[in-house]
């Protein structure tokens, strides 16, 4: 067989100086060998091999027919469809994940197929790429592609179908038809859509944008006629009554008004893109969506009052709260922005919105010690109010199991997250007051060293809680024992743990992997 075939052996780093490691070397070694090993090989012996192989291995036998089938002097379209559809078809029915890999290493040959017809014949290769792209979204669709290989598959045959637009003349008008469900079918988008927009033509193109329109005003029309027959509907009373079942109309009408925001925006339409967009302001998101395009083309002032007004309709919303942040920070309204912040600790006080109602009022110069102050303060009212809310509504029960006992979980947060050990300590030590096991732990571990007998008292206490509820093998537990012994003496050590050993001897194996103890 002639010797002027490249080879296709593993090819080693060039350059001075570079270090190849030996396996690399080896390897490299290896494949060159191979290779002149079977240039070199007759021709008949080799066509023996490789039918030898066709016989154990259905997929050698599948590569050699459609290797025959595409050598042919007259190959057909209706030879590369066939073929294509071949390879993207699954053996079996649904792929499982740890198949996916092997599928995929069979069937990314249909890229090579759509590249030699897209050599040949550039319109055929958009027609056939379509296929293959609908082909690899059925096998999507029926498999577990859990590490992405079909995912992957998919995008590299929608990369190919692009540059088959690329290489093919303009299309029609027609084109637009195919393009448009091509595009309500793709699951997550498979394809450069701008690239292939713009290979298309301005006729197809300009069709695009005219179905699209036509298509979304149909679907939006729709949705609202059901939104309004839900709302002056009595429909069925009860805990179910609000949901809102999602229907094929709803999920479409998204696409669609997704795809006709994008063509307006490119056409710089984004008048017309907003009155889109607030033909329906029924939830905080049809909002936050006129917001965001408004700040994307500068129109702030636009911005602030879209912002208020969806405030308003929307209270408590955290992304239009943002957003109504992003104003004020805009129009340096520091002040408003504080309240605002403010408003967001007392409605969800904790260590984030702790820092951030501090920064709000740094940024409005205010003192931060009297702010810092004000806000422990709150929450010290907080607490006292759940407690006696609770006492009110369970009563002696709430008494009994400790339920009214106030929460001082967040303020031992805040208090350590300012490395305020000692005042965190000060706090979940006092009587009546009631922690989380982890908040306590981590107060415990902070604090200096000549507090060892404070964070053993709190140590043991979580200890205590996390034991009333553990299981083998107890590695959290045996985790927090260690911790525990090494603040201790032996003497200590072996007295506790002698009373660890009697108090879980029914946990044999919590017992069995108790520390020994130091000897004196």
């Amino acid at each position: 067989m002639p010797k002027e075939s490249k080879s296709r052996g593993a090819k080693l780093p060039a350059g001075k100086g570079v270090k190849v490691p030996r396996t690399v070397r080896r390897h490299a070694a290896k494949a060159q060998t191979l290779h002149d090993f079977v240039h070199d090989a007759d021709r008949a012996a080799l066509a023996d091999k490789l039918l030898a192989l066709a016989d154990r291995y259905a997929d050698v036998a599948m590569e050699l027919a459609q290797w025959q089938r595409l050598s042919a002097p007259k190959v057909t379209a209706v030879d590369f469809e066939s073929a294509i559809t071949d390879l993207l078809t699954p053996e079996r029915g649904f792929i499982k994940w740890n198949e996916s890999y092997a599928f995929v290493s069979r069937a990314e040959a249909v890229l090579p197929l759509l590249q030699q017809l897209r050599a040949k014949d550039a319109s055929a290769a958009v027609c056939l790429g379509q296929h293959a792209l609908r082909k690899s979204w059925d096998v999507l669709a029926q498999a577990d592609d859990s590490g992405g290989d079909i995912g992957g598959l998919c995008q590299a045959i929608g990369a190919e179908w692009v540059k088959s637009l690329k290489s093919a003349k303009s299309q029609s008008a027609v084109f637009a038809e195919g393009y448009l469900a091509l595009q309500l079918d793709d699951p997550f988008g498979c394809f450069d859509s701008v690239a292939a927009e713009t290979a298309m033509g301005a006729a197809a193109r300009a069709r695009y944008q005219e179905l699209l329109a036509s298509r979304w005003r149909t679907a939006k029309d729709a949705v609202l006629a059901s939104k309004a027959r839900r709302a002056t509907s009595p429909g069925k009373r009860g805990i179910f009554s609000s949901i809102r079942t999602s229907d094929e109309t709803d999920d479409q009408l998204w696409t669609l008004e997704r795809l006709y925001l994008a063509q307006l925006k490119c056409m710089g339409k984004i008048d017309t893109a907003l009155a889109v967009l607030r033909e329906d302001l029924s939830s905080a998101n049809d909002h936050s969506q006129v917001i965001r395009l408004l700040e994307e083309h500068k129109r702030f002032d636009e911005a602030f009052t879209q912002t208020r007004q969806a405030c308003l309709a929307f209270a408590g919303d955290t992304a239009l709260e943002e957003a109504l942040l992003r104003c004020f920070a805009r129009g340096r309204l520091t002040s408003e922005a504080l309240a605002l912040r403010r408003k967001q600790f007392d409605r969800g006080p904790s260590v984030e919105t702790y820092g951030l109602v501090l920064k709000a009022g740094k940024e409005a110069k205010e003192d931060p010690q009297t702010l810092r102050q004000t806000l422990l303060d709150h929450l010290q009212v907080r607490e006292n109010d759940i407690s006696a809310e609770l006492l009110q509504t369970h009563g002696r029960s709430a008494r009994l199991d400790g339920r009214h006992a106030p929460d001082v979980t967040v303020r031992a947060q805040i208090l350590g997250s300012e490395k305020r050990w000692l005042e965190a300590f000060d706090l979940v030590s006092t009587t009546g007051m009631d922690c989380r096991s982890d908040v306590l732990q981590s107060i415990a571990l902070h604090l200096p060293a000549g507090h060892h007998e404070q964070a053993i008292t709190i140590l043991m206490q979580v200890l205590t809680q996390l034991m009333s509820h553990a299981s083998s093998p107890y590695g959290e537990e045996l985790a927090l024992v260690k911790e525990i012994t090494k603040r201790m003496g032996a003497e200590q050590q072996s007295q506790w743990l002698g009373e660890l050993r009697s108090q879980y001897r029914a946990k044999r194996n919590f017992v069995r992997d108790l520390p020994a103890g130091r000897t004196r």
